[in-house]
């Protein structure tokens, strides 16, 4: 069991696959009518929808169990962090975001960077699309084999101290990582289960693939 968060990136029609009965739907600003049109009904709908017209607006709101609008000027957050926030006030701690990943590359990185913003919540977040899954670890992660062969472990902090993986082709053993090398690029998993761990510092994990 896990919440959804539908936002106004890229959305490839593979993601409306991974939603089951028992899941929560957020649809952040476009993300809502994206939902509503591929047959969901979000359990909350938020943001400022200037990304909407009238019509689509109306549509959000006749076919959401929850609207949260907010001005578009007088707020100090993008609407993906305000669906961040609604997912931590919910049951689950798992939180998968979908167009979160887009064409306009500073809304990407916000929205990477907003996995710092999921640690402070106690959010296990992960952000998707058709080629990347992306998350943040300060301490384990298990990650599981998929359609993704490459793994990148990429540093948010300056430095990551204590970097060991099991379950990968090139080892690392209390390995130190900073933001300015490539070492931790392009790694594979030769395990159905590979595991990372950090002692000190904040470690992007991204599967990858060229798909």
């Amino acid at each position: 069991m896990k919440t959804l968060l539908f936002g106004g990136g890229t959305i490839e029609s593979e993601a409306y696959k991974v939603v089951n009965d028992t899941d929560i739907l957020i649809g952040v600003d476009r993300g809502a009518h994206r939902l509503i049109m591929n047959g969901f009904y979000p359990d909350i709908a938020l943001g400022d929808f200037d990304s909407v017209s009238k019509e689509e607006l109306i549509t959000i709101q006749e076919n959401s169990k929850q609207v949260m609008q907010c001005d578009a000027v007088n707020k100090n957050q993008s609407d993906m962090e305000l669906g961040l926030e609604a997912a931590a006030g919910l049951p689950f701690s798992k939180v998968l975001a979908f167009g979160a990943l887009g064409s306009r590359f500073d809304h990407s990185l916000t929205n990477i960077f907003l996995l710092e913003r999921a640690l402070e919540l106690g959010l296990r977040l992960e952000l998707q699309n058709n080629t990347n899954i992306i998350q943040l670890t300060d301490s384990s992660l298990n990650i599981n084999a998929n359609s993704y062969p490459y793994v990148s472990l990429l540093p948010l902090s300056e430095i990551v101290e204590g970097v060991s993986i099991k379950g990968f082709y090139y080892p690392l053993e209390n390995a130190t990582l900073k933001r300015s090398s490539s070492l931790g690029v392009s790694n594979k998993m030769i395990e159905k289960t590979a595991a990372v761990f950090v002692k000190k510092g904040r470690l992007l994990v991204i599967q990858s693939s060229d798909q």
